[in-house]
């Protein structure tokens, strides 16, 4: 065997089958953990392995990458990769790679989706049916059409989310922290006068870089008969002022993807301050989980790793990192 037939991946179990399959074409033996594996058992498969792939999680340590002697590239396969300790990548010189446009457009049917939902009641409803209560009513119900949208971070996602909602008859305004052209008829608003405009705001932005996108100031800002919708990252909206805000009306509904602590496996207990509160859409961070985007992601960090590796690049190759605008 030459050395690349000796080659290992170490991957997530839940990534999509493609990347399995492209490893193996190139001669690369695969071994899978869970997502909830422990730093021990971690660091035990990556010993001689050259690839590491994961999704959002689990966090990768800076630890981990030191003891995997052999790692030549860390996959992320997902657009977000702040778990992964990418300074002590750099240190080792293992590349990081992420796939930031592939999920683009499932995200951003998921936040349409969710649009529809809050104006139209739909998890509400649908809620009292199932427990056998007929909540026929067009109380707080309202079409989009002349509604307006506020995109708050107008990168690849929220760009997405802006021609989605103008196809179906909403006004698009947008807030970024750079200049962006417009899309359609989108137009630019300074932030505070897009959370005072818009009729639904959401969030494109990951946060956690000196603090929420959206606080209670900004909260405070918003219409009392607006909603917001959070699909990039929990740390981009202040949970407890989001649910203060809600338990005084100031708010009329929210949809979040994303949350702190998320459970490690589907089926793994969950709780949030949210809970019981119909006004709430809750989804299981979802945005970017339909088949059409994990493969696509496959395929592109897997072809990228594997790239890298060929051409001869081990030590030293461009470090993926977080779109600030999502």
């Amino acid at each position: 065997m030459n050395e690349k037939q000796q080659a290992k991946a170490v991957i997530l179990e839940d990534i999509h089958p493609y990347a399995r399959e492209l490893f193996t074409e190139a001669g690369v033996e695969v071994e899978t953990f869970a997502k909830d594996v422990s730093h021990d058992e971690l660091a035990d498969k990556l010993q001689g392995a050259q690839f590491l792939g994961v999704r959002s999680g689990p966090t990768i340590s800076g630890e981990a990458i030191r003891v995997a002697n052999n790692l030549v590239g860390i996959g992320c396969y997902c657009v977000g990769t702040s778990h992964i300790d990418k300074q002590v990548a750099t240190e080792q010189n293992v590349a990081v790679f992420n796939a930031p446009f592939d999920n683009g457009r499932s995200v951003a049917q998921l936040v349409i989706g969710a649009t529809y939902s809050l104006f139209r009641r739909l998890h509400e409803h649908n809620s009292n049916l199932h427990a056998g209560a007929w909540s026929k009513t067009e109380a707080h119900s309202f079409e989009l059409t002349g509604k307006t949208m506020g995109v708050l971070g107008y990168g690849n996602i929220g760009q997405q989310v802006g021609d989605l909602a103008e196809a179906n008859g909403m006004n698009v305004i947008y807030y970024d922290n750079v200049e962006r052209a417009p899309r359609g008829c989108a137009e630019p608003r300074g932030k505070r006068a897009l959370l005072e405009e818009a009729d639904v705001v959401t969030v494109h932005i990951p946060g956690g870089l000196g603090g929420p996108a959206i606080g209670a100031e900004e909260l405070t800002a918003m219409k009392n008969e607006a909603y917001l919708i959070n699909a990039a990252r929990a740390e981009a909206v202040d949970y407890q002022a989001l649910a203060s805000r809600l338990r005084q009306n100031k708010l009329a509904g929210a949809a979040l993807d994303v949350f702190f602590d998320e459970p490690k496996k589907r089926g793994h207990h969950f709780v949030s301050e949210f809970q019981g509160d119909q006004r709430v859409l809750l989804t299981p961070h979802i945005g970017g989980s339909t088949l059409e985007a994990q493969r696509s992601a496959a395929e592109t960090v897997t072809n990228a790793m594997l790239k890298h590796w060929r051409a001869g690049m081990a030590r030293g190759g461009t470090m993926g990192r977080d779109s600030l605008q999502y």
